[in-house]
């Protein structure tokens, strides 16, 4: 009818979920309803992120219509060409008279979808749809109605409509989607829920509107009835670190004052269940500001659940204020504790 541009969304990378472009298109032609003559034409563009050549215009798994390589066919009946299908788009030409009619365009439309196996990074991919019934410019000029639609790409995995478990516990830092059902979700280290996408989710498969006033929900696996502290609950849950007044009791027998070096058995530490996604900090108070430095760990070769800490390396390090693999690491530390900086220097392993 005329160009138009639809609204931006988010892609959910989910094979058991599609990913339809204009699920709701409603074609008009103002001739004779015949596309034969016709261009069906979709592109791909990259706005923001590497666009990967596995990146497609696919059909529905349950539709009707089928892309058997270079032929269209409805019911197993070729109703068009396949001119191009590439991580650049898809285009189609109608050149089989009489069975292309609005009815048949409108329905291919509504199950042409995006689909990316995968994404290694966030982007932003342009997908422009246009569509020439063949029949000339109409009486502004145009032959070709096109819709432009923007698809926010995320590194991430979603659920899908129903229960689902998402597991991220993968090495690979990514958002956790939901979905619509009752999720569970497994997250790793630098994984976490983004709301926002929760909203968009709703909105593209959600079968009922979004209402106006609309709360995401996260079940943090609490049971409390008594709402006023579910606040305080969630943030004992989501800061579960050990401090002056919720510290780790560790025998003076796991420190080696020689090497300066501190070995925990994770495994004895009530309240750590999973030694993979263990990290160890060293927190300081300067009037009122905390700061935090991520302590140098080493994992037992023959056991994951011992750590060992280097403390004297680190403690030189504080004093330095630089990292050891800087270039004017040693010659500071010599001018700061002599030239022999482990030899009598207590305050250094106390």
């Amino acid at each position: 009818d005329q160009s138009s541009i639809s609204p931006d969304s988010s892609y959910f990378e989910n094979p058991n979920l599609p990913f339809l472009l204009h699920k709701d298109a409603i074609i008009r032609d103002k001739e004779a309803n015949n596309f034969f003559g016709g261009v069906l034409t979709v592109l791909i563009a990259s706005v923001a992120g590497e666009a990967l050549a596995s990146e497609r215009i696919t059909l529905t798994k349950d539709s009707s219509y089928l892309i058997d390589d270079l032929q269209l066919k409805l019911n197993d009946e070729v109703i068009g060409t396949i001119k191009k299908n590439d991580s650049s788009g898809l285009t189609i030409e109608f050149n089989e008279y009489g069975k292309t009619s609005l009815e048949i365009i409108n329905n291919l439309v509504k199950d042409l979808q995006f689909y990316a196996p995968e994404i290694i990074e966030d982007g932003t991919r342009k997908i422009s749809l246009s569509l020439n019934d063949g029949g000339g410019v109409n009486e502004l000029g145009e032959s070709e109605t096109i819709v432009t639609r923007n698809l926010n790409l995320f590194v991430g995995q979603s659920g899908s409509t129903s229960k689902d478990t998402i597991d991220g516990s993968n090495n690979v830092n990514e958002a956790l989607v939901g979905g619509l059902g009752v999720d569970t979700l497994v997250g790793g280290v630098g994984d976490f829920i983004d709301l926002q996408l929760e909203k968009d989710f709703f909105d593209l498969y959600s079968s009922s509107s979004r209402p106006d006033t609309y709360y995401n929900k996260v079940n943090l696996g609490i049971d409390n009835s008594d709402t006023s502290s579910d606040l305080d609950v969630i943030q004992k849950s989501l800061n579960n670190t050990y401090g002056q007044n919720n510290s780790i009791k560790i025998s003076d027998d796991n420190y080696n004052p020689e090497t300066g070096k501190l070995t925990i058995n994770l495994t004895s530490i009530e309240g750590i269940n999973n030694t993979d996604v263990v990290e160890a900090f060293f927190v300081e108070n300067m009037n009122n500001h905390i700061s935090e430095t991520n302590l140098s760990v080493t994992v037992d070769e023959n056991n994951n659940n011992i750590l060992t800490l280097d403390l004297l390396a680190k403690a030189k390090e504080f004093i330095v204020g630089l990292e050891p693999n800087d270039v004017k690491f040693n010659k500071n530390l010599q001018e700061i504790l002599g030239e022999d900086p482990d030899h009598d220097h207590p305050e250094l392993v106390k």
